[in-house]
C-alpha cells in the first residue's frame, strides 16, 4: 500500500484552476477515456486522499461517495482566500481540513460566510478576525499566510505557540545575560588542541545548548567564542558551521526537554513522555549521522565544494 497521501487536490468543482474529475471518463463501449481521481487513488493503493476545491464544497458528495465505494478513505476541506490589508493586497491562501464532524460544521459556516460577508474583487474570501478558537475547532491548517507558527496556531491555539516561544527567547536572555554559555565555551575550549577532539566536544555543548535555546541566539553566543578556536586547530569555518546548525537543530528535537517536543505534544494530544519514547529512536539516529558527518568532513562539504572551490 502506498503511503503518500494527497492532501491537496484541485477538481473540475473548483472553477478556478481544477482539471481534475472525481469519476474516470469513459465511451459508451467502456473504453477509458480519462482516469478519474478517485479510480487512479485506489488503482495506486493509496488509504486516502483530500479534496480541497478553492473556495466551495460543491464536489462533496460526489467525491464521498465514490471514494467509499472504492476503499478510498475521502478527506473534506476548502483551499480558502485569506483577506490581506490594503484595497490591492493579494489574498492569501489557507487550506483547511476537517478533522471531524465539528471541523466539517466549522468548515462549511466559513465558507458560507465568505460568500455573504466576505465578498471582493478577488472573490470570496476569509477575514482574520472571523479565525478563532471556537470557528476553527476540528479543522487543521496545513498553510497560512504566516507560514508554520499560524497553521500551528490554529492546531493547538495561539497561546501556547506563543508561549513557546516567549519563554525560550528569554531563558536564552537569561543565559546569557549571566554569561553561563560564555563560561561554558571557554571552559571547552581550554581542554584540548586536538582538533578531533575540539569537534567532538563541540558536539556535546551544543547539543545540550539546543534543547534549552533557540538556534539563531545560540549561533550568536557560541560561533565568536568558538569559531576562532576552530580556525586555530584548522577547522575549516563552513565545516564548523554546517555542525553548529546541525547540533543546535537536534537539541531542539532532543528529549525532554527539546523546545519542539512540546509543540508537538499539543499538535498530537500526547503526553510528553510517550513523545519522548518516540523520538529517542530517531535522536540516536540523528546523533549517528551527526558524528560520522563530524568524522567524515566530505559527507557535509562536497556541496560548498563544489560552489566555492574549496
Amino acid at each position: 500500500m502506498a503511503r503518500f497521501v494527497h492532501l491537496h487536490v484541485h477538481t473540475e468543482y473548483s472553477l478556478v484552476d481544477g482539471v481534475v474529475r472525481i469519476d474516470s471518463e469513459k465511451r459508451d463501449d467502456g473504453t477509458l477515456v480519462r482516469e478519474g481521481l478517485v479510480d487512479a487513488c485506489a488503482r495506486m493503493q493509496m488509504p486516502a486522499v483530500a479534496v480541497t476545491d478553492q473556495g466551495n464544497l460543491f464536489a462533496l458528495v460526489k467525491f464521498y461517495k465514490a471514494a467509499l465505494a472504492r476503499g478510498v478513505k475521502p478527506l473534506v476541506g476548502v483551499d480558502v482566500s485569506l483577506r490581506e490589508e490594503g484595497e490591492r493586497a493579494e489574498p492569501s491562501r489557507l487550506v483547511l481540513l476537517c478533522q471531524d464532524g465539528r471541523g466539517y460544521l466549522n468548515l462549511t459556516r466559513l465558507v458560507t460566510r465568505s460568500y455573504l460577508e466576505g465578498q471582493g474583487k478577488h472573490g470570496p474570501m476569509l477575514h482574520r478576525e472571523w479565525l478563532d478558537r471556537e470557528t476553527t475547532l476540528g479543522l487543521v491548517a496545513l498553510s497560512g499566510f504566516d507560514g508554520l507558527i499560524y497553521s500551528i496556531g490554529f492546531l493547538v491555539g495561539w497561546p501556547v505557540v506563543m508561549f513557546l516561544i516567549a519563554t525560550s527567547t528569554a531563558y536564552g536572555w537569561i543565559l546569557a545575560r549571566q554569561g553561563i554559555p560564555l563560561a561554558l565555551a571557554n571552559s571547552f575550549t581550554g581542554m584540548t588542541e586536538n582538533p578531533w577532539a575540539f569537534l567532538l566536544l563541540a558536539n556535546l555543548l551544543l547539543l545540550v545548548v539546543g534543547t534549552v535555546m533557540e538556534t539563531v541566539p545560540a549561533i550568536i553566543i557560541f560561533a565568536p567564542v568558538l569559531l576562532p578556536l576552530a580556525k586555530r586547530l584548522d577547522v575549516d569555518p563552513v565545516f564548523f558551521g554546517v555542525l553548529m546548525v546541525v547540533n543546535l537543530s537536534i537539541g531542539l528535537a532532543s528529549p525532554p526537554s527539546g523546545a519542539t517536543l512540546f509543540v508537538s505534544t499539543a499538535i498530537a494530544n500526547e503526553p510528553l513522555e510517550r513523545v519522548c519514547r518516540a523520538v529517542w529512536p530517531l535522536f540516536f539516529s540523528m546523533v549517528g549521522i551527526l558524528l560520522l558527518i563530524t568524522l567524515v568532513p566530505p559527507l557535509a562539504m562536497w556541496l560548498p565544494g563544489m560552489v566555492y572551490g574549496r
